[in-house]
């Protein structure tokens, strides 16, 4: 039988903290919204499997490589089991440890790290506390509007490159269309909320 457990912890950064985007640094002056923190435990009687995502632009492999090996030690939980994503949005950090190539800036503070490494940690353990039986139900559709755009641009050369620049003379075209389909998962649960 499956079984699906969630949690949800705010892992919002400092104000001053450095955020990811738009070609030019910016500090968080203020919250309008917590960034968060979510981890989904799934068990099917054989095996547990968590998927951990957070409010962040990106996770660089070295980190989640480390923060694997730190939630497979808390949980049990094999490091081949979880996975750690970002939803990439640039009203927020990165965390990678070093400066993107196109920022100057990133986030340094160590005790701020401390914290969010151990949320990560909290997250997966409660998420596994939080199992209960579930059903899985999917859904897909296509939005009215396109939702993102292609990155990757077939260049005059016939390379393929990732954000050439918006203006650059060289794009021929985008090297792939945009996918805007939205999809679901609902996992109902016997005896809790739904996720």
């Amino acid at each position: 039988m499956l079984k699906a457990g969630f949690a949800r912890l705010d892992v919002t950064p400092p104000l001053g903290s450095p955020l990811t985007g738009y070609y030019r640094n910016r500090y968080a002056d203020g919250v309008l919204d917590p960034i968060e923190l979510c981890a989904l435990a799934l068990d099917d009687g054989a095996s547990q499997k968590l998927i951990v995502t957070v409010d962040f632009c990106y996770v660089g492999e070295k980190v989640c490589i480390e923060l694997r090996d730190r939630i497979a030690k808390a949980t049990g939980v094999p490091a081949d089991g979880i996975q750690i994503h970002s939803l990439h949005q640039h009203t927020s950090i990165h965390l990678s440890g070093k400066p993107c190539m196109l920022y100057v800036d990133y986030i340094q503070d160590p005790m701020y790290f401390d914290v969010l490494y151990r949320k990560f940690e909290d997250a997966a353990k409660m998420a596994l506390d939080d199992l209960h039986p579930a059903a899985l139900s999917v859904a897909e559709a296509e939005t009215p509007e396109p939702l993102s755009f292609v990155r990757r641009y077939v260049m005059k050369d016939g390379s393929i490159r990732t954000n050439p620049g918006s203006l650059n003379p060289d794009i021929v075209r985008p090297a792939d269309k945009s996918d805007n389909a939205v999809r679901l998962m609902r996992f109902t649960r016997e005896g809790a909320g739904d996720i």
